[in-house]
């Protein structure tokens, strides 16, 4: 019994005596196991060409990606999200650096430039001395510029925009000079022509006209708006693009103002005009009481259809008398209240009448007659009439006085009248019949 006592002490002791150890040697085993599955982290690209405006994605593997901090060397040339999308700005090289857990890794990009795209808005130009140019470098930024000559034309970078870059050329003296632009390795050129600046001049100092011509003048060598004025349009006009046009006789002063500077032609206007006189023949309308027209009869507001018989009868050789006028349209152009309409003169196509234009142009109407041309005048209450009236202009004489019809007044066959003072004076409206 004492043997098998002993026996089972030493056993518990030996035990005790070997787990110890091997109790400790599991421990170590472990922690060794443990340092052995840890894994670094590494960026998935150390280098990376980009094409300017396209983009990368970089990431770091074995890191939590909200910690990561994302920033690059050169904000000109690289863009970079705190995701790691890495974008080309600029054409160039910088580094992408992804820091984490106190360590920095880091990635360079190039950036290259589509070439194929990037052009000059001009490969000359031609400029006057004192002028400014933009000269543009499209789809690219960060271009240089270089004049070879830079007394005859300077130039001045401009602020870079996103997909654009330039220069200000100014012109200062005249010669030639090549503007110089280069970009990413490629040279792009500009050929400057500059010019001596001309003093702007009127084309014509002195001018005579007859009543009824005209005359286009023009301000050379001037730039912005040009403001023409007359110093009597009753003798000559002047429109907003300098026609000039003789009105009546006598002088008067165009200027052209630019810039805060006038300039000027004096135009004489003479009454030297081609006389022209057609033989249309006078109708009285007094002398056709007994026709019925409107609401009463020829005699009492027949003025319409009396004149459209005269330029009838010129028009077709035929005696076409008021009676045949009426009996061809009736009533169908008199308006009650007001009398007869001006349609009547542009219907009356059978009468060799293929249209009527209608104006207020005195140039319009001198020109009209010395063609040839009849034209009627609606008048208002004065020289002609207490109420209203049309009357026929049949011609010109060598003074530039106007040859007159009216179906009122038979005395008025064997006067002249001024056609500025008199005719247009109360004239509502000339019609010239073509």
């Amino acid at each position: 019994m004492k043997f098998s006592k002993s026996l089972l002490a030493v056993s518990m002791s030996a035990m005790m005596l070997f787990s110890a150890p091997v109790a400790n040697a599991g421990i170590l085993q472990c922690q060794t196991v443990e340092a052995a599955v840890s894994k670094t982290s590494k960026l998935n690209k150390t280098t990376a060409n980009l094409t300017l405006g396209k983009g990368v994605q970089l990431s770091l593997s074995n890191a939590v990606s909200s910690k990561i901090m994302w920033k690059v060397s050169s904000p000109t040339i690289l863009g970079v999200t705190q995701r790691g999308y890495v974008t080309g700005l600029k054409a160039g090289s910088a580094y992408v650096y992804a820091t984490y857990k106190g360590r920095t890794y880091k990635c360079k990009v190039t950036v290259k430039a589509d070439l194929s795209k990037v052009f000059l808005n001009k490969k000359s130009i031609t400029m006057n001395e004192g002028d400014l140019y933009n000269l543009v470098l499209f789809n690219a930024s960060g271009a240089t510029y270089r004049s070879s000559n830079p007394s005859v034309a300077s130039v001045t970078k401009n602020s870079d925009s996103a997909n654009s870059s330039s220069c200000t050329v100014n012109a200062k003296k005249a010669g030639t000079a090549t503007i110089a632009v280069k970009y990413a390795g490629k040279s792009f050129t500009c050929r400057v022509t500059v010019n001596k600046k001309t003093k702007p001049e009127i084309n014509i100092d002195s001018a005579e006209l007859n009543v009824g011509e005209t005359l286009n003048l023009k301000l050379q060598n001037a730039s912005g708006s040009i403001i023409w004025r007359t110093s009597n349009y009753r003798v000559a006009k002047v429109s907003s693009t300098g026609k000039v046009t003789g009105v009546a006789a006598g002088k008067a002063t165009i200027t052209a103002q630019n810039n805060g500077k006038k300039y000027t032609c004096t135009v004489t206007v003479k009454n030297t005009v081609k006389s022209s006189e057609m033989k249309i023949p006078l109708y009285i309308q007094s002398d056709y009481s007994k026709v019925k027209y409107g609401n009463s009869n020829l005699a009492v507001c027949g003025d319409g259809p009396t004149c459209l018989a005269m330029i009838a009868s010129y028009k077709t050789g035929k005696t076409v008398t008021p009676a045949e006028i009426v009996k061809w349209c009736g009533n169908k152009y008199y308006i009650n209240g007001s009398g007869t309409s001006y349609n009547i003169f542009s219907a009356a196509k059978k009468y060799g009448i293929k249209s009527v234009t209608k104006t207020s142009s005195t140039s319009m109407v001198l020109k009209a007659l010395q063609e040839g041309k009849p034209v009627v005048s609606v008048q208002k209450r004065g020289l002609f009439t207490n109420n209203g009236t049309f009357i026929v202009l049949r011609g010109i004489d060598k003074d530039g006085k106007i040859l007159v019809n009216s179906p009122k007044d038979r005395s008025v066959y064997r006067k002249l009248y001024d056609l500025q003072s008199q005719i247009a004076k109360t004239s509502s409206v000339f019609m010239i019949i073509n």
